[in-house]
């Protein structure tokens, strides 16, 4: 999946060409013998109009002054302008322009077009609008919006674009691109994208990525790579998604959020598959329990998440992962309308068989879960229980799974409503701590 937004790429062409016009001044008659001249220091008023005539694009500056625009074949230490710099083939040092800055845009116009170089940013450009590299950044960019190939140092802008790689940050007010891949930090108040590899961290409203890297990862298990958002995306996704909406293909890694989605993808064999936190898992287990405890008549459950070992040849037990969200109602004893909603983490232990109707033919469950009260439909803010739970199920068919299951709880909390109300057959009950039970039926 990658998110189209091409707009720094035509911005950037249709503020190239607006400069060569604005630039269109410089002379086109160059004679075939001129060489690049350096010169310690330069003032320009406008390309063609400075201390060395009407040929800049042949000048090699260190120190360049240009009070409208400025146009240079290099510039080696310090350029400043009040509008434009433009540099055919390197800039390097200390780059400053109330419009743009551009290097290697327009090396048509220069009559050493066949020693134009990488032109590359050894340094730091700022201005108001617009910073551009047709190659390189080593050093940093600051402007509305930035764009070079390949970057290794910063980025801070409204909008950032490279279209290789970076190593290092970029910092934008609505979106960072950097297409190949990135390995640092992308950080932006809208989103965030690489079309490759993420190693580092992507903290943005929306987040995508290519391929995020982790201890799962068959190219880089020693990196990891975290994104952090409303809603993230990974085509594979072998370290972290926290975020309200996690998606990923193929998902090694690890997923907290309130939805999680993944494919699941070929895991590779005796490799685990993927880790999902959340609400709601889709993708890669589901079943549905209803069953009766010791506080309330009727509760049902659904509980999905991630199988752990499915390409674990040699282990015993297929093993689970979920979460649960779980609506619970009609207490056993009171006349008041007591309603409870839980989430909880769990871990299921199904056994293994190669005999046919015997396989995931019973189960153990253990997890940890944490339930809000009710009363009269109003939130009880003090009512919450912290829990623990053991469950034991055995498949009532030999091929449906349908199990009926029991198991024990023991309940943590000091209650501001009546204890009496919520646990009419705990047992082993104290001030903060009641022990319970459930009994139901599950559906895998």
């Amino acid at each position: 999946m990658s998110i189209n937004l091409s707009l720094p790429y035509h911005i950037s062409h249709r503020y190239c060409w607006l400069l060569i016009l604005i630039n269109s001044i410089v002379n086109f008659s160059y004679a075939q013998d001129i060489r690049p001249e350096t010169k310690a220091f330069n003032i320009q008023l406008f390309p063609g109009l400075g201390l060395y005539g009407k040929n800049p694009g042949s000048q090699v500056n260190y120190f360049s002054i240009n009070v409208v625009s400025g146009y240079s074949f290099k510039n080696l230490a310090f350029e400043l302008s009040g509008l434009l710099s433009i540099n055919v083939a390197d800039t390097r040092g200390l780059q400053i322009s109330g419009l743009g800055n551009i290097t290697g845009l327009n090396f048509l116009l220069s009559p050493f077009n066949d020693k134009v170089d990488e032109a590359n940013l050894s340094g730091i450009q700022f201005s108001g609008v617009y910073n551009y590299v047709k190659n390189n950044v080593n050093g940093g960019q600051f402007s509305f919006l930035n764009q070079s190939k390949n970057l290794i140092g910063t980025q801070v802008g409204g909008i950032n674009h490279v279209t290789g790689y970076t190593l290092g940050v970029q910092m934008a007010g609505w979106y960072n691109w950097s297409k190949g891949s990135m390995d640092g930090l992308q950080l932006s108040g809208l989103i965030n994208e690489t079309n490759g590899r993420l190693i580092g961290i992507q903290l943005a409203s929306f987040n995508v990525s290519g391929q995020i890297e982790g201890k799962n990862s068959a190219v880089s298990p020693q990196k990891t790579g975290l994104q952090i958002g409303l809603a993230n995306y990974a085509g594979k996704m072998h370290g972290y998604q926290v975020g309200i909406i996690n998606i990923a293909g193929e998902m090694r890694g690890t997923q907290i959020g309130l939805i999680n989605i993944s494919s699941g993808g070929k895991v590779p064999v005796n490799k685990n598959s993927g880790t999902t936190i959340g609400l709601i898992n889709i993708g890669l287990f589901e079943s549905l329990s209803f069953y009766a405890n010791e506080s309330f008549l009727y509760n049902l459950e659904l509980s999905t998440g991630s199988f752990k070992n499915s390409s674990i040849i040699s282990d015993k037990t297929n093993k689970y992962f979920t979460g649960s969200l779980i609506y619970s109602w009609n207490v056993l004893k009171t006349d008041k309308k007591i309603t409870a909603w839980s989430f909880g983490l769990n871990k299921f232990h199904y056994n293994r068989s190669s005999h046919s109707g015997y396989n995931e033919r019973y189960f153990v469950k253990y997890g940890i879960f944490l339930t809000q009260y009710f009363v009269d439909n109003k939130i009880m803010t003090r009512d919450r229980v912290y829990g623990i739970e053991v469950d034991y199920g055995y498949k009532i068919f030999k091929k449906i799974g349908i199990y009926a299951f029991a198991g024990f709880t023991a309940n943590f909390n000091n209650h501001s409503i009546d204890r009496n109300d919520i646990g009419a057959l705990k047992f082993l009950d104290t001030n903060n701590y009641w022990s319970g039970f459930q009994v139901g039926i599950k559906i895998h």
